[in-house]
């Protein structure tokens, strides 16, 4: 089991790489709370902590963790389409 910390801080580096992270910025905190309460989401961040190469250098093997960063990046994205500016600019077309 892994400290909220390190998983915030694991959250954060992946949505620093997602495509979404230009509209999320400033709702980290609310991702993150949302995160850390998901049991999904929270497996798939210990996965990814739990791996030697990230383990060890801080690196993530995409490839042997795909799935695991496919649930945190699903997060990223029901963050993003569900967020009021989504819906407002959809709303407008």
């Amino acid at each position: 089991m892994y400290e909220d910390t390190q998983r915030r801080e694991l959250l954060q580096r992946l949505l620093e790489q997602s495509p979404y992270r230009r509209k999320l910025r400033g709702q980290e905190e609310d991702i993150a709370r949302v995160a850390l309460k998901n049991v999904s989401v929270c497996k798939a961040l210990d996965r990814v902590l739990a791996d030697p190469d990230y383990a060890s250098s801080g690196r993530i093997h995409r490839r042997r963790l795909a799935a695991s960063v496919a649930t945190i990046n699903h997060l990223f994205e029901w963050v993003y389409f569900a967020s009021d500016s989504f819906v407002e600019r959809a709303r407008r077309g």
